[in-house]
């Protein structure tokens, strides 16, 4: 029988994941890198060209000709960029003058540069912050499946967008950026302000005006990196609830990277065990702090084997049968043998567990007579159900949710003359063959076999 992987494996597998997320993310820094680097070239060719023209006259009046120009390109960015508040103010400010001066107009024409530069860094930010979940979600929902058999779900366009735009410290991402963009603004304002005035030269000038771009792509750095973080840590977060509601998995611990950039905080958190249930991002689970670089590992109990827990009832067939699906198929990638995985299943999962049952249906009068059965009740058990997915793949989730009335309205019963009887049903051309099985106390009674009959020997049954 193979060796279950330990708590070392889902180390290694958690850190792969985060490593995968992180490298999505500095790919998109390092476009925007690429963009910062045009874009300071551009604002000190601007800078340049305003010295060079107006640096001894910087309160030249604009002709009326140039003013209209002016105005209306003022007009057009300010309706095309509505939520830069910077460009907002101006154009209430300027349109309704009849002139303005050439300083005016450079510091404009830098405005409307650093909102196209914030508008694409929003466009660019939301596309790597997108890519960061998607590879997140894949990583964590193969990981999960190779190693203990749950199966999460996709996640669409509108859970996506949902994901990546949570408010979740105060601001989302965007309305920070364009934060972020405001006071850039009012530095540039003062900057040139200052600058043209004191005559400092162009080059003291485009220096400090492109230090202060710089600061604000920084930021953006800074943002991608945690956002991704945040993102990884929400889609870990659902992943871990999902194994806890279906394999009852209680905990998860906190795993720092170790080196000299470690923050106090994740180095203090690192090792530390946490419940599921009160996990929460920012508090137990990263990011903790901007370019936080720490993710988080699912611990599974008593060696993977699930928690010892009360027997479940299940109150409904599809949880029943997801939580059956996904035990099935990781013991079926266990063990190829059919027989084998049945046995390991049984050796692997907790005898609490593999008894809880769903209830799906009552033994009719004839029935309760040919098991001598006490009682009318029919369980399905956890143990059986795997069993039956082992055994019968073929079976599909609709044949099981046509359980009750194959129970309910036999077309002919035969008995074993023991503890068994057979149920057969023909429903939507197919014909099913139900096995019910009596305890030994004649107290309890178990569905433990559906499958498709062979049609030969039923026509001669019939």
């Amino acid at each position: 029988m193979p060796t279950m992987k330990n708590n070392t494996y889902w180390k290694k597998r958690s850190r792969q994941n985060k490593l995968k997320a992180i490298d999505v993310g500095e790919k998109g820094i390092n476009e925007l890198k690429r963009i910062l680097k045009t874009n300071l070239d551009d604002v000190q060719s601007k800078i340049k060209k305003f010295y060079d023209k107006y640096g001894e006259n910087p309160a030249e009046k604009l002709s009326y000709q140039e003013f209209e120009k002016y105005k209306k390109n003022l007009k057009a960015n300010a309706k095309k960029y509505p939520e830069d508040k910077t460009l907002q103010k101006m154009a209430k400010q300027d349109i309704p003058k009849y002139r303005i001066d050439r300083l005016r107009q450079l510091e404009t024409e830098l405005q409307i540069r650093l909102a196209q530069i914030t508008s694409y860094q929003e466009t660019h930010i939301k596309g790597t912050l997108q890519d960061a979940a998607k590879v997140s979600h894949e990583a964590v929902k193969k990981m999960l499946k190779e190693s203990i058999g749950l199966s999460i779900g996709a996640i669409n366009s509108k859970q996506l967008n949902a994901l990546i735009m949570q408010d979740w410290n105060g601001k989302n991402w965007s309305e920070r950026i364009w934060t972020d963009r405001d006071k850039l603004g009012a530095c540039v304002k003062n900057v040139l302000e200052k600058g043209i005035t004191q005559g400092i030269g162009y080059r003291k000038l485009a220096r400090e005006l492109k230090e202060n771009v710089k600061t604000s792509f920084n930021n953006a750095f800074r943002l991608i990196r945690t956002e991704s973080a945040f993102i990884q840590g929400e889609i870990n977060k659902t992943a871990y609830s999902q194994a806890s509601d279906e394999l009852g998995l209680e905990e998860y611990a906190y795993d720092a990277f170790l080196d000299a950039k470690t923050s106090t905080i994740c180095r203090e958190l690192n090792g530390r065990k946490f419940k599921i249930s009160e996990m929460k991002i920012g508090v137990n689970a990263p990011p903790m702090h901007p370019n936080c670089r720490s993710t988080t590992q699912l611990l599974l109990e008593n060696d993977y084997k699930e928690p010892i827990k009360k027997i479940t009832e299940f109150k409904d067939l599809k949880t029943f049968n997801h939580k059956a699906y996904g035990l099935a198929e990781y013991v079926k990638n266990v063990e190829k043998n059919e027989n084998e995985a049945v046995k390991y299943a049984r050796s692997f999962f907790d005898k609490n567990t593999l008894n809880s049952f769903l209830s799906v249906g009552k033994l009719s009068k004839e029935q309760k007579q040919l098991l001598n059965a006490q009682t009318s009740d029919i369980k399905f058990s956890l143990d059986s159900m795997i069993k039956n997915r082992i055994k019968h793949n073929d079976v599909n989730y609709w044949d099981y949710a046509k359980i009750p009335d194959i129970l309910g309205t036999p077309d002919k019963i035969i008995s074993d003359g023991k503890q068994h009887i057979k149920i057969f049903k023909t429903v939507d051309d197919k014909i099913y063959e139900a096995v019910i099985k009596t305890t030994r106390d004649k107290k309890e009674n178990f569905l433990v076999s559906l499958h498709y009959s062979n049609q030969r020997r039923m026509k001669k049954q019939f």
